[in-house]
């Protein structure tokens, strides 16, 4: 690394799709487009992937020698999850429940995260490497063309991003859906709530989150802690319904960037938006 003071952490898995993970089908050149376009944000990035996936990372058209002092690939095999056994039991051995999730990859953000706390940054983000893609971003952000190759492009990818999230150095950043007008997911099992307030307006996404070192530190600690308890409970929920949990528990910990709905004005479901 370069010396760069802010590292971005993603994964990039992209043929779990009908197998026992749970995946997107055929995914590899949205992930892929996707990469390219938030590495313009010109931090450090870590990789983690198979692989299989890591000699298409090398051989697409990101630029490795640009980056060859800002990406770190990391090879990782999701069946050495601590808790995989666990997550395939509560799945039948095969992940029908929420075919398009990978509980192993969900579960392991902040594992990964933590992976690099000891090493010389001041703030750590996670970020999904699939961002970036038209369904978020309308046609203006996206040089006004839908073609397949401008689909995973976008222009608010920039530097200025990331000095923007810096600004906030008291709280952990966290994305936001404001679920007045559209239900973004169900809370997590009501046994989590005996001595915290549910409070269902708002459900926490996981594309990206993080913060200051410091911050992000607390914020693993507490979601292990969330994760046990949700294995003791004897149930299995995504990490957004632990990370909306960890919202509830303590709100005035974090700094919220809401919205309130996936469909931009260039969408088909635009028209159901309330203003």
């Amino acid at each position: 690394m370069n010396g760069n003071k802010r590292l971005f952490v993603t994964s990039l898995y992209s043929k779990l799709g009908d197998t026992k993970f749970g995946g997107r089908i055929g995914r590899i050149h949205h992930y892929l487009g996707s990469l390219k376009t938030i590495l313009n944000m010109e931090q450090d990035f870590v990789i983690y992937t198979s692989d299989m996936e890591e000699k298409e990372i090398i051989e697409s058209s990101i630029d490795m020698v640009k980056y060859k002092d800002n990406i770190r690939i990391i090879l990782y095999d999701l069946n050495s999850h601590p808790n995989h056994e666990y997550f395939q039991e509560k799945l039948n051995g095969f992940n029908k429940m929420d075919a398009h999730r990978c509980y192993e990859i969900m579960h392991n953000k902040t594992t990964w995260m933590n992976n690099h706390i000891n090493e010389d940054y001041d703030f750590i983000y996670w970020i999904d490497c699939g961002l970036s893609h038209g369904g978020i971003f309308p046609l203006k952000y996206r040089g006004g063309s839908d073609s397949f190759a401008d689909h995973f492009k976008c222009s608010l990818f920039t530097p200025k991003v990331v000095e923007n999230l810096n600004k906030c150095t008291n709280k952990i950043t966290l994305l936001s859906g404001d679920q007045s007008y559209h239900l973004f997911d169900s809370s997590a099992n009501d046994k989590f709530f005996i001595d915290v307030v549910k409070d269902t307006k708002y459900h926490i996404i996981g594309g990206m989150f993080g913060g200051p070192k410091n911050l992000v530190i607390n914020l693993i600690n507490e979601y292990q802690i969330a994760l046990d308890k949700m294995i003791g409970f004897d149930v299995l929920h995504r990490e957004e319904q632990l990370l909306s949990y960890l919202f509830m528990k303590n709100k005035d910990s974090y700094n919220q960037l809401i919205f309130t709905t996936w469909h931009h004005e260039d969408s088909d479901m635009a028209q159901y938006n309330i203003e």
